[in-house]
């Protein structure tokens, strides 16, 4: 689940140009704290106070637990954490809050099957406490290397939920994304200890949201009847598929366009079932499906198994979903 690293935020010689980590000032604070609390006991010297008083008073002082500072709970800074795609996003802001500045690899707009991190990606790479990988195919080549860049990074595969991985779109259901979500809590309880209770406030509050989600996409299909297959460019939607007794039919074939006798044989399948909507995601090309709709005097509608809004998306293509099944 884990790989472990140590605790420091390298400077790595790929970049020319000095690394962003910002510089803890933590023993700064504390040094001139120590110096004023010092200015003070020796003007109490002068006042002829007792001196068990001043002991105990220096004491008090000069523990950094006990005495005031900058880096307070409320004003601590937020650890930098690395995912991979825009809905894990929406998963550490649920479990962390302001807690966490986040960098996404796989940018709007992008496909994870063939990403390319950008420079300055990388640099955010060289500070993060914590990166979350998902298991989706970019990973396979830049994994290693972001380890290489920064070895005091934790990497946490919350893809070891997965129990189909020619799948990888676990973020998809939402009962395995409770499971990912407690695999993400406890790493960030293990990087940011102090705030255990608000981590785990904060994943039960969203393990509700999560089971709320579930009852009202059950809602949307308790309807369907004997329907449950819907017709997609792209194999993206079969873990929600399981989860709520559906059946995807798709037209490419793990991310490869169909031959041409089982493009015939889909159509003839596609036209006895009478489906009339092609579900396409906006990051592929829609070509092989607009030619399929044209063929079948159907519709494409877009839905985005990546948006970052992912609850209000899931529910949102549940209702498309329920409407487009044959």
């Amino acid at each position: 689940m884990y790989t472990k690293q140590s605790e420091h935020c390298p400077v790595t010689a790929i970049f020319s140009e000095t690394s962003t980590c910002k510089k803890n000032h933590h023993r700064q604070t504390i040094n001139l704290q120590r110096t004023f609390f010092l200015r003070i006991i020796h003007g109490l010297r002068k006042m002829a106070l007792s001196k068990p008083f001043i002991t105990t008073l220096c004491l008090f002082m000069l523990t950094p637990n006990i005495m005031p500072s900058n880096n307070s709970l409320a004003e601590s800074p937020p650890i930098q954490i690395t995912v991979s795609i825009l809905p894990q996003r929406y998963f550490v802001q649920k479990l962390a809050g302001n807690r966490a500045k986040i960098t996404i690899m796989v940018l709007p707009g992008s496909s994870p099957a063939t990403y390319e991190p950008t420079p300055n990606q990388l640099r955010h790479i060289t500070c993060s406490k914590i990166y979350f990988s998902i298991g989706v195919p970019f990973e396979n080549v830049w994994i290693e290397r972001f380890s290489s860049l920064n070895p005091d990074m934790l990497i946490v595969h919350t893809e070891v939920v997965n129990t189909n991985k020619k799948d990888p779109h676990i973020w998809l259901s939402p009962a395995l994304v409770k499971k990912q979500i407690h695999i993400m809590a406890q790493a960030l309880i293990k990087v940011d200890p102090v705030y255990r209770e608000t981590y785990k406030k904060n994943l039960a509050r969203f393990e509700n949201d999560i089971s709320n989600l579930d009852k009202r996409i059950r809602a949307i299909f308790s309807k369907r009847g004997k329907r449950k297959e819907f017709l997609v460019l792209h194999p993206a939607w079969g873990h929600f598929a399981f989860a709520y007794g559906l059946k995807q039919i798709s037209i490419n074939r793990e991310g490869k366009e169909p031959s041409a006798k089982a493009l015939a044989n889909l159509l003839s399948y596609i036209k006895e079932k009478g489906f009339n909507t092609i579900f396409v995601q906006p990051q592929l090309s829609r070509k092989k499906a607009e030619t399929i709709a044209r063929e079948i005097k159907g519709k494409i509608i877009f839905i985005d198994p990546l948006s970052e809004d992912w609850e209000k998306n899931l529910e949102k293509t549940a209702i498309q979903i329920y409407k487009g099944l044959r």
